[in-house]
């Protein structure tokens, strides 16, 4: 057993989704647009993706994105996915992406934002 972020001892797989369940950290994740998209992608999404195929599934869908998918791409690789995969959200490994938020808070509010998205298509 170690120790989480708030000092009481639990096991690694809840100390691996502890940003899930942080209030705070569930907040700053689905505060940014693109994050929450890539979260509905990757949710939806049966097997993993790798960044490039999100970035494409992201310029498809996001009707509010006026960037390119090479843009799209940086801005995922060097500054989204990172930020997700350190909260426990998700799983960056050599076969792709993946939602790694089941069954925890995050996904409870990304329900949520789901339902109050304007144009969310791909839930």
């Amino acid at each position: 057993m170690s120790s989480n972020s708030t000092g009481v001892a639990g096991t690694d797989s809840e100390d691996q989704h502890a940003g899930a369940n942080d209030l705070d950290v569930v907040m700053e994740l689905l505060a940014d647009h693109r994050r929450r998209h890539v979260l509905y992608c990757l949710r939806s999404s049966d097997s993993p993706l790798d960044s490039e195929r999100l970035a494409e599934r992201i310029v498809d869908l996001d009707d509010r994105t006026t960037r390119d998918k090479r843009e799209i791409l940086i801005e995922l690789r060097h500054n989204h996915i990172p930020k997700m995969d350190a909260a426990g959200v998700i799983e960056w490994e050599s076969d792709g992406i993946r939602f790694d938020g089941s069954e925890t808070l995050i996904e409870s509010y990304l329900d949520l934002t789901a339902e109050l998205e304007p144009d969310v298509s791909f839930r």
